[in-house]
């Protein structure tokens, strides 16, 4: 097994993150390390681990780290759409589609305003002491415990 130069290095590394780019299993990855390039495992492991660290300065945080890659691979999937559908209705939706994920993926939405409110669906004003009233969204249970003297 041989040295590679850096500039064949980098070219590798590269590859690698377009294969997690286009959602490869990190086994197929490594498979096709070994194939394609004649290295041991460990060898295809460390390019795998190299290609995500280029994401990530640390990779303790997983979370932000799946987020990245995400966020990348819908830039990669907005960029790769076909020229024909282009400044069409269908092309212009699903461009919007892609950056509405990417929006909610990297945060960036307004904040959700909460307000709390003092009146019933009657209309009556609740007694904070007596009565709860929750608008949830539709789905959700939650259990609160019952508070109520008798």
């Amino acid at each position: 097994m041989t040295k590679v130069d850096n500039i064949e290095y980098e070219k590798r590394i590269r590859i690698v993150m377009e294969w997690i780019l286009d959602d490869w299993r990190s086994t197929d990855i490594i498979a096709q390390i070994v194939i394609k390039w004649g290295v041991v495992e460990r060898q295809a492991k460390r390019y795998v681990s190299e290609a995500r660290k280029r994401w990530m300065k640390d990779e303790s945080i997983v979370l932000e780290q799946k987020r990245k890659l995400k966020s990348e691979s819908l830039k990669k999937l907005k960029r790769s759409l076909h020229d024909r559908y282009k400044g069409t209705p269908e092309g212009i939706r699903a461009v919007l589609m892609v950056e509405k994920e990417l929006i909610a993926l990297e945060g960036l939405s307004p904040a959700i305003k909460l307000q709390h409110s003092q009146m019933g669906p009657d209309g009556n004003v609740i007694d904070p002491s007596s009565k709860i009233i929750l608008n949830l969204p539709v789905g959700l249970d939650i259990s609160l415990p019952n508070n109520t003297e008798e």
